[in-house]
């Protein structure tokens, strides 16, 4: 299901949502209304019975703000229940994020989102050259003169952020885990399809001596593919894109140390 396709089962998880809270709403409401009553009659009958009618109606004060309390909780979630369902229905995912809380790095072509300013200057960097098709990709010229392959793409982009993972030595796939390591990344082995693992905006999806992308958010990664028109650049803007990968993978590297 792409960002902007939305299931009729998913409005019909909203329209639940909203009629649960509407009923609780419309119970709190009707119990508020009866401690009315009763808190009338007793103020009507405090003449006759004195002290113990100001005790009961100490009690229905007290119970009455309670309920009232509820129902003002029940407004607030119906409210915002009801803000996602149109964030929703209308794709609108900044807002959405906010609604949230959420920061993601899930828009590819706005400067990505990370909490390390230098994963975030990484993942902008992978983004910016995914989106300038000048790049494309090539083993032969593979370092930004003008293409990349996957292991060049994502080694530079984290040497340009001033993790210098290619200054000490990192060249492929097959040497990244040993050098990423030995930079502040830590390997977290298997595959997060398998694992469970939630990926964080930079982390590097490793294939040891096979194939590596970014995860940049929203399930997708900013990645080098292939040469499908064995000229530079990238004619169509697939050979280094930003889309949902199919790969499996051996590990996780993720960078915890600034």
């Amino acid at each position: 299901m792409s960002e902007t396709e939305i299931k009729v089962s998913d409005y019909q998880l909203f329209d639940n949502g909203v009629e649960i809270i509407n009923s609780f709403k419309e119970k709190e409401t009707s119990t508020s209304n009866k401690i009315n009553e009763i808190a009338n009659q007793l103020n009507d009958e405090s003449i006759f019975l004195g002290p113990v009618c100001d005790n009961c109606k100490s009690a229905t004060d007290q119970l009455k703000k309670s309920v009232d309390t509820n129902i003002s909780n029940l407004q607030t979630i119906s409210k915002l229940l009801s803000d996602i369902y149109t964030c929703y229905k209308n794709s609108d995912r900044e807002t959405l994020n906010k609604l949230l809380g959420i920061t993601s790095a899930t828009d590819t072509t706005t400067t990505a989102t990370s909490a390390n300013s230098q994963i975030q200057s990484a993942l902008n960097w992978a983004i910016g050259i995914a989106n300038d098709n000048s790049h494309g990709y090539s083993r032969n010229t593979r370092w930004g003169n003008p293409n990349y392959d996957c292991s060049s793409l994502v080694i530079s982009a984290y040497e340009q952020a001033g993790i210098k993972v290619k200054s000490a030595g990192a060249s492929s796939t097959r040497n990244m885990k040993q050098v990423f390591t030995k930079c502040g990344f830590q390997w977290i082995p298997g595959d997060p399809k398998k694992t469970g693992l939630t990926l964080q905006p930079g982390d590097v999806l490793l294939k040891i001596g096979k194939h590596t992308e970014m995860y940049v958010g929203d399930n997708k990664n900013v990645g080098a593919h292939d040469n499908y028109d064995n000229k530079n650049g990238d004619s169509k803007g697939n050979e280094i894109s930003i889309k949902a990968s199919k790969h499996s993978w051996d590990g996780v590297l993720r960078y915890v140390r600034s």
